[in-house]
């Protein structure tokens, strides 16, 4: 049960089955990622100000929000399991910052370069110290960076997290999570001590914590996973209008309600991130071979796409796709397909692991030549 307040077991586990449910829940997180920024760039430049389709395209894109938070939800859920089968507190501290450091810094300096090279900033910006400081630490290197500089924060802390969530229920847990949540947001409202609060693990504390103590006490059962999947939906049903209503009147320059924004827009995340993983869980049919393919190869993706969204840039493609029906539509396929074909061949030239510290799984076969998979 949901309320329970240790497992009944705490076994030694000498491997742990990957959980593809959780693998499908990164692919359409980074589906959802990847629309994100390639909807909110075709509101701007492709459909015409104030028509339907521009609208369309930026509710799209305020609603898939919850993506990059889902993935931290995901991250301290993986943390949690494995750490409950360690001896020590810090064991495997070492290597799991290690494991984010290494595409974090490799794709730091790769912008860097980028910025100057491509998009033409200026070599004199960063010369100087303060903005290679906020380029390192707080992911500012380019505009998708700082989710693996809050991956980074989130790993140092880790432990703390760990050592506050073993001995709660998970209502508790979410208690503590969204009062500490809320005296972050009044506390920045008033003193503004986080300079850039996006890109700081504190602003993500209502996904980190109660991930965790999921992934503490995984596997659950079924009827606790079913009140995590309605309660959860219950919560996004209930949020998505205020949370959206709010982000219309930040568009429009409303900022009467602005203290209430961040606060809804967490609750929007908390309820999307947390029913869609415990649906998964609970249908693990849906792990089809692609996705869980996609979900494995997310940070890839995630790393890569920005830099391929640059080839359906420039006024010749963009004129093209103002002519073509569903044009936002098919920038967004052109980018996925672009992506796929740059991990491929990084794939086959062998340098994932230079650039990703990792390697990514093969592309899945055909149906007909697909072994049934593990459900989890």
């Amino acid at each position: 049960m949901l309320a329970e307040t240790e497992p009944k077991t705490n076994p030694v586990h000498a491997s742990k089955p990957r959980l593809d449910f959780l693998d499908v829940a990164k692919a359409i997180g980074i589906l959802c990622v990847i629309a994100l920024h390639s909807f909110g760039r075709s509101a701007r430049e492709l459909a015409i100000p104030g028509s339907p389709e521009q609208w369309a395209l930026i509710l799209a894109n305020r609603l898939f929000a919850f993506a990059v938070p889902m993935f931290l939800c995901i991250s301290a859920f993986l943390w949690a399991r494995s750490q409950r089968s360690k001896e020590r507190l810090f064991e495997g501290y070492r290597r799991r910052i290690l494991a984010i450091l290494h595409p974090y810094l490799v794709w730091t300096l790769i912008f860097m370069v980028w910025s100057i090279a491509v998009e033409k900033a200026s070599p004199a910006g960063f010369r100087s110290f303060h903005t290679w400081w906020n380029d390192l630490l707080w992911g500012k290197a380019f505009f998708h960076l700082y989710f693996l500089s809050i991956l980074v924060q989130a790993a140092l802390l880790f432990p703390l997290m760990y050592l506050l969530i073993k001995r709660l229920n998970f209502f508790a847990v979410c208690a503590v999570a969204f009062t500490l949540q809320a005296v972050v947001f009044w506390s920045q409202t008033h003193w503004q001590y986080l300079v850039f609060p996006g890109s700081s693990v504190l602003w993500y504390i209502t996904s980190l914590l109660p991930a965790a103590w999921l992934g503490y006490r995984w596997p659950i059962s079924n009827p606790s996973l079913k009140k995590l999947a309605i309660g959860s939906f219950v919560v996004t049903v209930l949020s998505v209008l205020p949370y959206l209503w709010l982000q219309i009147l930040d568009l429009d320059k409303i900022y009467r309600f602005s203290g209430l924004s961040n606060p809804i827009q967490q609750v929007f995340v908390f309820g999307t991130s947390f029913w869609l993983i415990s649906f998964l869980a609970l249908k693990p049919a849906t792990a089809k071979p692609w996705m869980v393919w996609l979900g494995a190869v997310s940070l890839q993706f995630y790393l890569l796409h920005p830099m391929l969204m640059r080839l359906t840039s420039g006024p010749h493609i963009l004129g093209l796709m103002k002519q073509i029906p569903g044009g936002s539509m098919v920038v967004y396929v052109l980018i996925l397909a672009f992506t796929v074909v740059a991990v491929w061949v990084l794939n086959k030239l062998k340098l994932e692991r230079i650039l990703f510290g990792r390697s990514s799984p093969p592309l899945p076969k055909r149906p007909d030549q697909t072994s049934e998979r593990r459900t989890g």
